[in-house]
């Protein structure tokens, strides 16, 4: 039970703005054990995914396979970044800051107190990043893996 109630916890944290006006635009959506189909042949790999728009939002949203309806953008202020990588199922990655640097964007993650299993499952986390950070950013440091946004 407390595994599940990580992920939701971190959601919070990184919703939470800290009273930053920029941060309100900056959140974790969505995370969950979903890839799309061609990640499977390359599980090494991760993918980074940008949407700009509604329509290209709930085609990612489709195309990575996740379930439930996808949320409502404020597009004029953000942009969404579908970020998927493999790992332990019982340590997914979970999000708690995002920071730009040298137009690479980087992450803080939650660290585990205990053992992860050496399994390997796919997760996708979907992030509401502020327009203007994207602007700046060329590649994602995600997992120890530096990949080059796909533009949308």
């Amino acid at each position: 039970m407390f595994k599940a109630i990580l992920p939701a916890a971190a959601v919070m944290l990184v919703t939470a703005g800290c009273g930053d006006p920029e941060a309100e635009h900056e959140a974790v959506l969505h995370s969950e054990a979903a890839a799309p189909e061609e990640a499977e042949a390359d599980a090494d790999k991760t993918i980074v995914k940008q949407a700009a728009d509604q329509q290209e939002f709930e085609a990612s949203w489709d195309h990575f396979g996740l379930r439930g309806d996808s949320p409502s953008i404020q597009w004029e202020e953000a942009s969404v970044l579908f970020l998927t990588s493999f790992g332990s199922s019982s340590c997914p990655p979970v999000i708690q800051d995002m920071m730009v640097d040298d137009q690479t964007l980087s992450f803080d993650y939650l660290a585990y107190d205990e053992e992860c299993t050496t399994d390997l499952q796919a997760n996708t986390i979907v992030l509401q990043v502020d327009h203007t950070k994207m602007e700046e950013v060329e590649t994602v440091l995600f997992q120890g893996e530096e990949t080059a946004v796909d533009e949308p």
